[in-house]
């Protein structure tokens, strides 16, 4: 997944999102630049505050210029390599949270604006899995008679209307 595209956008400057490609092994693959904001600082079709020359908010080692990246529908952009690499490693405690699968930089749910399908894969895969855990807490906290504490239907309260 580390290769960028290597063609031009509308705006004459280069696409960095993944590489289009065909091997069946290559699981990431768009299907158009057009998704890709432009990176460059000096263009005048820029969709994000993201730059060439910003670290990538995950890794803090590299430029964006210098990886395959991906954008996200609340205009954030990072290496795919390292928003896949969250993905992988979820929560690092025995605590489960799905914190992870909110952007790194804003808390926003990931939403890919761009294509590539091993990060989709993998987000929707870990967005199954949180809710069958949520429908399992719900259960178990229901057979518990959590359910009916006080604090779920207080409108004052903050847990009003909100068992998970």
């Amino acid at each position: 997944m580390d290769r960028k595209c290597t063609e031009m956008l509308e705006c004459g400057h280069q696409c960095h999102s993944v590489a289009h490609q065909v091997a069946p092994k290559d699981t990431c693959a768009s299907s158009s630049c057009a998704q890709m904001p432009c990176l460059a600082s000096e263009c005048a079709s820029r969709k994000t505050a993201a730059i060439e020359s910003d670290l990538c908010a995950i890794c803090y080692t590299s430029t964006l210029a210098e990886g395959a990246c991906v954008a996200l529908d609340c205009a954030h952009v990072f290496h795919a390599e390292c928003l896949l690499q969250v993905l992988e490693h979820k929560w690092s405690t025995l605590r489960i949270s799905f914190n992870f699968l909110s952007c790194p930089s804003c808390r926003q749910p990931l939403q890919l604006s761009t294509s590539c399908p091993a990060i989709q894969t993998k987000i929707d895969a870990l967005k199954v899995l949180q809710a069958k855990i949520e429908n399992q807490a719900l259960n178990q906290a229901e057979d518990q008679g959590i359910l009916e504490d006080a604090r779920l239907s207080n409108p004052d309260d903050r847990f009003y209307n909100k068992p998970k």
